[in-house]
Formats: C-alpha cells, structure tokens, sequence
C-alpha cells in the first residue's frame, strides 16, 4: 500500500474487496487474487470501511471520506501520501454519471509568520516539550497539521487571544479545550513563542 493507515475493509459476495486508503483513493480488488479492478480519488484520505446496501432495487456502495483519528492528526512523516481534506459522503452505483467536485484544501503558500520570536533558546525548547505534551496530538508532529488547523499560519489577531484560548477556553465550543489547570501563563507563553519559531523555519524552508 502507499500510505501505513488505511481504512476498513467491505468484502462481497460478489468476489469483491473493497478499501479506502488514507491518499484518498477507493479501490476494489478480485477477492481471489486480489487484482485491482477499479479505483476512484474520493479527494481526501479515508479512514472508514465502504458499505454496501440495496435501495429500490438498486444496489449502492457508500463510503464516509476523511482523514483523522491519531495517525492523521498527529501527521508523523513516513507515512505515505496522506491526504488531508474536507471530509464527504461518496456514494456509487452501476452506470452511476456524477462528478466529484474536490474543495481547495490546506494551504498553497508558505507560513507568513505574524510576530516576531522574541524569547530565548532556552524557552523555544522548552515551549516545544510543553506542545509535544499537549498539543502534538490534535495539531501534529513539529506543528505541522493533518486535518485541523495548522497553527504556524494562525494570524495575528489568534496570537493576540493566544492565551485567552489555550488556557481560557475561548473556544471551547468548537472544539478547542481549556488547558488553564495544566499550564501557566508562562508555559502558554512558551508554547506560542515554539510556535512561532515554526512558523519561521518553515517559511525559510520554503524559500529555498
């Protein structure tokens, strides 16, 4: 396979095996040698097994596309081309004639980062240790995001509320959880200068 993490897997009486995997492809193989015989880019990786089902007589394979749970949140490298995106319901049928319009997602330009980095080495490195901690596992490995945002490109209006989020819960309604029992404000502090430290070096990156 082209990518470590895959998802579920349909088998039919038909002779079929079907399978997302996480670059996004859909495919089905013969059940007895398992030869490809069919392939669709669903747009973004899958992590769920297709189903099949009748309806009216007619008989459907459906699949729910996207990519996350702790392999795709954590976006470790080494893992294949995963593939990020907007999660969709994909359904299939016989001599079915629908297109699939894929969304733009992610980001096509390199981080622009907002604030200078202004602690010193000491704190970057510890503000990495706190984020490999508790950050890692929703907003990835090296602050490099899989399917929730990417924080080397949150703004400067984002940095301002910095701790107002982390440690006030701000946004704790869409899905952003306080952590003001386990961190100081210092510690939040260090964290956001980690950050930003990212955000840099992987502007640099690109730049070269």
């Amino acid at each position: 396979m082209p990518t470590v993490e895959n998802g579920g897997v349909l088998a039919t009486a038909g002779n079929l095996v079907m399978q997302g995997r996480g670059d996004g492809i859909l495919a089905a193989y013969r059940a007895t040698d398992g030869k490809q015989l069919w392939q669709f880019d669903a747009g973004t990786g899958i992590m769920a097994p297709p189903v099949t089902y009748l309806a009216g007589g007619q008989q459907y394979v459906t699949v729910m596309v996207g990519w996350g749970g702790a392999t795709g949140m954590i976006n470790a490298p080494g893992q294949g081309p995963l593939k990020p995106g907007f999660g969709r319901v994909v359904t299939f049928a016989l001599d079915g004639k629908a297109s699939l319009r894929v969304q733009p997602y992610g980001h096509p330009t390199p981080p622009a980062p907002p604030l200078a980095v202004t602690a010193s080495a000491e704190t970057v490195k510890q503000g990495s240790l706190l984020y490999d901690r508790h950050c890692m596992i929703c907003h990835g490995l090296n602050v490099v995001a899989g399917p929730i945002p990417d924080l080397r490109y949150a703004s400067a209006q984002t940095h301002a509320q910095f701790d107002r989020i982390v440690r006030g819960g701000a946004r704790a309604t869409l899905g952003m959880p306080t952590f003001g029992d386990l961190l100081s404000a210092d510690q939040a502090k260090a964290i956001q200068q980690y950050i930003l430290s990212r955000a840099r070096e992987s502007a640099a990156a690109r730049r070269e």
